[in-house]
C-alpha cells in the first residue's frame, strides 16, 4: 500500500474565546491509524480525519512519511 496524506482535525487544551483551539494537520502514512498516532505524538487531540491531499500537493509541501505538519 502506498502512503496517503491524511488531513486531520485536532484540538488542544488551550482555549480561544472559551472554546478549544483547533488546527488542521497533515500526516503522510500508510494507514489512517498510523496518521492518527503521528498527530497524537505531536501533542494533538485528534477529532477526526477530514480528508486527504493529492500527491502533487504532498510533493509541493515536502511532507515526509510519518511527519505531522500543521497546515
Amino acid at each position: 500500500m502506498m502512503a496517503q496524506a491524511f488531513v486531520i482535525a485536532t484540538s488542544t487544551n488551550a482555549e480561544i474565546g472559551g472554546h478549544p483551539a483547533r488546527a488542521l494537520w497533515v500526516v503522510l502514512a500508510d494507514t489512517p491509524h498510523l496518521a492518527v498516532e503521528a498527530a497524537q505524538a505531536s501533542g494533538c487531540k485528534v477529532d477526526r480525519i477530514v480528508g486527504t491531499l493529492s500527491e502533487d500537493t504532498v510533493e509541493r509541501l515536502g511532507i515526509q512519511p510519518g511527519q505531522a505538519r500543521r497546515l
